[in-house]
């Protein structure tokens, strides 16, 4: 296979990204698929009460047309059957000699595949830099998700800042509550946020809970997406970002390009890799409500709340990722584990509108309930 040996021989450039369990090692061809994976995958987090230990993984990123093309012949050689990935997008699954291999034709400038070419080594191919190196952060980021499952991490829809004098602030609710505004907003007073969309939850040496982000996950989420593109139409959105040539008009593809412009609101307000968890604030949105209501939640009302929160149904994706379904770790998180993660954690319910209230009146409703937020 000529085009395996061209794509992974052309790959001179590297980085190292380290997310404990993980340490990415990730290959391309040229500066700017290295700079976008760089930009998703550059947060260390390695506390000293995590177990020792790194298991390596090798990427190459190839923004080279004829090998997605390359990939594609070759599958439409062999049986191939359809398996869902990110986002409902359809990708044909099958074999390229011994290689695991996938392609999927959807995409704003064309296909893009992935080939699995060894036990801890994969090549992520696309047409442009753009996309493949999103693409390779995305891999990275589900098979970094199912090693944590491995350690018993529970991954929240959720958002983390730090606060001085109080400490970690979890926002978690859905799409739309309002997580993002929140976080930026306490990280334009003063707080140091960690992450926007999704968290790992993990105990830190039986003293507490650490929150820590996961790859890719310094993003803008469905919410936050929806809401700029009502304001401000994509072309603004694209504008911010310093390009518009990429959304391409297309709002299906629109919140993947836009991570970057996260990553960048994130960095310049000085994020921070991982925080203890002090707080945690269960967000709901109604639309509608004529002022924020903050009220308490019992500990079984609040597990099962974070419950319906918990991306435990991503880890599905393994299957489409990895070859062999034995490497895939058991999926399920209940009730118990993540009352196990936060149950000693001082909980409450918020009920707001995030397009009609504002923003100082419910920092100032937070602060009546948790008096230790002094940086409100």
């Amino acid at each position: 296979m000529n085009w395996l040996r061209r794509a992974r021989e052309s790959a001179t450039l590297s980085t190292r990204c380290e997310h404990w369990p993980s340490s990415f090692q990730i290959l391309a061809a040229d500066v700017e698929s290295l700079m976008w994976a760089r930009s998703h995958l550059s947060c260390t987090v390695l506390p000293h009460t995590f177990p020792a230990g790194h298991r390596e993984t090798l990427v190459v990123v190839a923004s080279d047309r004829q090998v997605v093309d390359a990939v594609r012949t070759e599958l439409s050689r062999t049986p191939t059957h359809v398996v869902e990935g990110f986002r409902g997008q359809f990708w044909q699954r099958g074999t390229i000699g011994s290689l695991g291999a996938w392609y999927c034709p959807e995409g704003p400038e064309g296909g893009h595949a992935v080939v699995r070419m060894g036990e801890d080594a994969w090549l992520v191919a696309a047409h442009s830099s753009a996309v493949s190196a999103l693409a390779a952060v995305r891999l990275c980021r589900e098979i970094q998700r199912m090693r944590l499952a491995c350690h018993r991490a529970v991954t929240v829809h959720s958002s983390l800042v730090i606060l001085p004098g109080l400490g970690g602030v979890l926002f978690a609710g859905a799409s739309g509550a309002g997580k993002t505004t929140l976080s930026l907003a306490l990280a334009q007073r003063g707080g140091f946020v960690v992450d926007t969309d999704q968290l790992y939850l993990l105990d830190y040496g039986g003293v507490g809970m650490l929150g820590a982000g996961l790859p890719n996950a310094h993003r803008v989420g469905a919410g936050t997406w929806d809401r700029l593109s009502q304001v401000s139409g994509a072309s603004s959105v694209a504008l911010l970002r310093g390009s518009s040539a990429d959304l391409d008009g297309n709002p299906k593809y629109g919140k993947t390009w836009v991570t970057a412009l996260e990553a960048e609101v994130v960095h310049r307000v000085a994020s921070a890799p991982a925080a203890r968890i002090d707080v945690i604030v269960l967000l709901t949105a109604e639309h509608g409500l004529v002022e924020p209501r903050l009220k308490g939640l019992g500990r079984d009302q609040a597990v099962a709340w974070l419950r319906r929160e918990t991306l435990a149904a991503d880890l599905l994706h393994a299957e489409f990722w990895l070859a062999e379904p034995d490497e895939i770790p058991p999926t399920g998180v209940t009730e118990r584990d993540i009352g196990e993660v936060v149950g000693r954690i001082p909980m409450a319910s918020l009920h707001w509108d995030p397009t009609r209230h504002d923003i100082g009146d419910v920092l100032r409703c937070l602060h009546a309930k948790f008096p230790g937020m002094s940086v409100l």
